[in-house]
């Protein structure tokens, strides 16, 4: 919705920056060649983890699903359910992907236990979808979990929210809409059959400061 904004260039430059210098990571740990969207910056493998052979083939399951708008999928479900079966219990998911985002030179990638945030987002996800129609009443509210659980693991207020800027095609909104619901819908559909009222005034038209310098007035 953002991307032809006006203000997107100096966006893309503050957070290219952003990217570059919190995950500044040693020689041994390079980036992989993904690019942010139209800001073209590389995004460093903790975003991606595609290096780790179980990730990577999970998430190019779930791109080709997402590609698919989601339809129900028994295989991608059970690789879903073999990854929550296996991070279920671990304390506080986001810890160790906001420790790695700040060690700069000292990061080290993977992590000890292998773990990818937004692979288990999508898993948790793609869990919630499959069961949310269920004519199961636990299996609608373990849904619900799931998808408030999302929401959760990517911080207080979303703190390592950086799914958009990740090859994972899913965002935290997918989980919020979804809640309390019985059919899955992506964001993207939801953004299509209810787009949002383009502003009053034209964005261009507004300034921080006037377009031309103001004359002091004179005091009296």
């Amino acid at each position: 919705l953002f991307r032809s904004h006006p203000i997107m260039p100096f966006l893309c430059r503050a957070l290219g920056s952003l990217v570059l210098v919190s995950t500044a990571v040693s020689a041994g740990n390079e980036h992989h060649d993904t690019h942010m969207g139209s800001c073209k910056v590389l995004v460093p493998q903790a975003f991606t983890c595609r290096d780790m052979p179980e990730w990577r083939t999970f998430l190019e399951s779930t791109t080709a699903n997402a590609a698919l708008d989601f339809p129900r999928d028994e295989m991608l479900l059970a690789q879903a359910q073999e990854i929550l079966n296996h991070f279920q219990d671990k304390p506080y998911p986001p810890q160790d992907f906001f420790k790695y985002l700040c060690s700069g030179p000292d990061a080290t990638w993977p992590m000890p236990d292998r773990f990818c945030l937004f692979g288990f987002v999508a898993a948790l996800i793609i869990r919630s979808r499959h069961f949310m129609g269920s004519d199961d009443v636990e299996l609608r509210k373990g849904a619900d979990l799931d998808f408030g659980y999302a929401t959760t693991v990517l911080g207080k207020e979303g703190s390592v929210d950086f799914l958009d800027s990740s090859p994972w095609p899913f965002s935290i909104i997918d989980a919020f809409i979804n809640i309390n619901e019985t059919e899955f819908t992506s964001y993207n559909t939801y953004a299509k059959k209810q787009p949002v009222t383009p502003p009053r005034v034209s964005l261009e038209s507004l300034h921080w400061r006037p377009p031309q310098p103001v004359q002091a007035a004179a005091i009296p």
